[in-house]
């Protein structure tokens, strides 16, 4: 039983050799030593197999691709509206007081403008001021005090947004190629007594981390006036820039392969601001008089043209199938281990079926010529079967077997693929055609002679 299991592994165990001819009633060749690698070999493609399939479902390796492309190639962008821009950069304005008393924070307010859009004739308007509210923490000398805006808190302004501004677009090209935000802001109070120290915007986004995984994220900018001290009548514009990004993720495994027919995974898709990448820079103008207003800080949202998107996905199922084809593969060394079975194989043949002398032939005899002597391969596809048997091929033939040194010497040691080829097979097929119509030849022969016996 043992034997028998052991015969039925080596015939079916990776790098066999099948030779041309059946041997011993098989058609496969193999060994003991194939047996043992073919047994390592698929404990290897188990475990490589099940950790691959493994590592899949438990989504523990993401892709992610990223590529830059011009912000009004962005359909999403280019066709933004201000409402969703706005939401988007959510921007929250503090403003520090200094002041040894309370104060008032709705005594700084905020003033909002659309811009002038004139290929879709919208008008530059003031579309109102929005105060301040008291933020709870302050200042550790109890001298400074902090208040703040947050816009999409203020209802009058997101009404405005969705009702007359929802077909406004977000976004509008300046001369210079840059990407405006459609609104701008001003910080400012009527009372020239309250000292301004300072401010900062904080802005909120989202970031996509490594598993797919979208978090919440903020970022605070001080912005700072390049002359120090804020002075009543002073009047600031400061450009902020930043960037736009875009992100594509899912947690499935199907991949887009299925799309066509409706299968495929969910993906998450949004636009977002790049919180690292925010900077500014002020232009000032001093003295300015103004009657009403002092401290006046303008603040204007300018994005890059350059857009990173992104996109992550985890291994799909059809990547691990193709990481389980780079692990079969490997499969490709039993090639050499075939070479080595053909060459056992042939050693057996040789051992068995010609013992010492080797693999014997009087088929082609040893021929030399001018040329000297040729190759097995030319010679024996020079043997043609005859179309006809006389007298004096017959002659030929007796002649050409008669040779020196007697028949042991006609004899050929030929290799195993000589041997056994197809093209020994053939010329073994073309003399029995042969030796069989000289034996009809023969007997009519025979039947010729015995008539004239018995006349």
């Amino acid at each position: 039983m043992t034997n028998k299991c052991v015969l039925i592994l080596e015939k079916y165990s990776f790098g066999f050799f099948q030779p041309p001819l059946y041997y011993r009633g098989d058609a496969r060749y193999g060994s003991k030593a194939s047996i043992v690698l073919t047994i390592l070999f698929a404990l290897f493609m188990i475990i490589g197999t099940f950790n691959i399939v493994l590592s899949i479902f438990k989504r523990e390796h993401f892709n992610l691709i990223q590529k830059y492309v011009d912000f009004f190639d962005v359909p999403e962008l280019g066709d933004m509206k201000l409402y969703k821009a706005i939401m988007m950069l959510n921007p929250t304005i503090t403003i520090a007081v200094k002041s040894n008393i309370e104060i008032d924070c709705s005594q700084y307010s905020l003033a909002i403008y659309q811009i002038l859009i004139s290929d879709q004739n919208i008008e530059e308007v003031h579309l109102g001021n929005f105060d301040f509210e008291s933020q709870l923490q302050q200042g550790q000398d109890q001298k400074i005090h902090e208040c703040e805006i947050n816009l999409i808190s203020q209802k009058a302004y997101i009404d405005y947004l969705n009702t007359t501004a929802s077909a406004y677009p977000a976004f509008s090209q300046s001369s210079d190629g840059r990407v405006l935000l459609n609104n701008y802001f001003n910080v400012y109070t009527t009372e020239k007594e309250l000292e301004l120290h300072g401010q900062r915007i904080e802005f909120q986004s989202v970031q996509l981390i490594d598993g797919g995984k979208v978090i919440n994220k903020t970022t605070t900018k001080q912005a700072i006036n390049s002359n120090g001290k804020l002075q009543p009548e002073s009047e600031s514009h400061f450009l902020w820039t930043m960037n736009i990004a875009q992100f594509n993720v899912t947690t499935g495994i199907l991949s887009k392969a299925f799309e066509f027919a409706g299968i495929a995974d969910e993906y998450r898709q949004d636009s977002y601001i790049d919180l690292e990448d925010i900077d500014y820079y002020e232009i000032a103008r001093q003295n300015r008089k103004q009657d009403y207003w002092y401290y006046d800080m303008y603040h204007y949202f300018i994005f890059n043209r350059r857009i990173v998107q992104s996109e992550m996905a985890p291994d799909s199922i059809f990547s691990g199938l193709a990481q389980i084809g780079g692990l079969t593969g490997l499969a490709m060394i039993f090639k050499f281990v075939s070479a080595y079975q053909e060459k056992n194989f042939e050693n057996e043949i040789k051992k068995n079926q010609g013992g010492n002398q080797g693999l014997k032939s009087n088929l082609l005899k040893t021929q030399r010529s001018r040329k000297g002597r040729q190759s097995f391969w030319r010679r024996i596809t020079q043997i043609r079967r005859p179309t006809a048997i006389n007298e004096e091929i017959q002659d030929e033939i007796l002649e050409e077997r008669d040779i020196e040194g007697g028949h042991e010497d006609a004899q050929e040691t030929l290799k195993v693929k000589e041997f056994f080829s197809i093209e020994m097979f053939k010329a073994m097929h073309d003399n029995i055609v042969e030796l069989k119509e000289k034996c009809i030849g023969y007997e009519k022969e025979i039947t010729m002679l015995k008539g004239y016996k018995d006349f």
